[in-house]
């Protein structure tokens, strides 16, 4: 059995789960938008940490389980970050924007899995 501190030491906070709402909705737009590119094997990975993701809208979700799932978006993110912002503007368009605005969404996504992250280091800090 567990006591009533480990699941409140488990359980996440509001901002948490704010934090993965914002995630998860910036990433259906950009699902949406990228349309029929996500049928690309470099996709998969990215579609399949979105349905891990989900879980962080859990308010009984491990810390351990969102501190992995927050580090793996964190680097997706930065590396999606680096695929599109090092496209020019005579490259082709992937989906039904310009790669500049797919950039742009992987940059918000990189600050909001970074925030994620500290918090979560803050509340386990603030936990010992």
């Amino acid at each position: 059995m567990y006591s009533s501190e480990s699941i409140a030491a488990a359980e996440q906070s509001d901002v948490a789960i704010k934090l993965a709402g914002a995630q998860q909705i910036k990433d259906i737009t950009t699902i949406v938008f990228m349309n029929l590119m996500l049928l690309v094997p470099i996709a998969w990975p990215g579609l399949v940490l979105f349905g891990f993701r989900w879980a962080l809208l859990k308010k009984a979700t491990s810390s351990a389980r969102a501190a992995v799932l927050w580090s793996c978006t964190f680097v997706h993110e930065v590396l999606c970050f680096i695929l599109f912002a090092s496209s020019s503007a005579s490259d082709e368009t992937i989906g039904l924007l310009p790669n500049y605005y797919y950039a742009w969404g992987y940059a918000i996504g990189i600050g909001l899995s970074a925030i994620a992250l500290l918090e979560l280091m803050y509340r386990s800090s603030a936990a010992k």
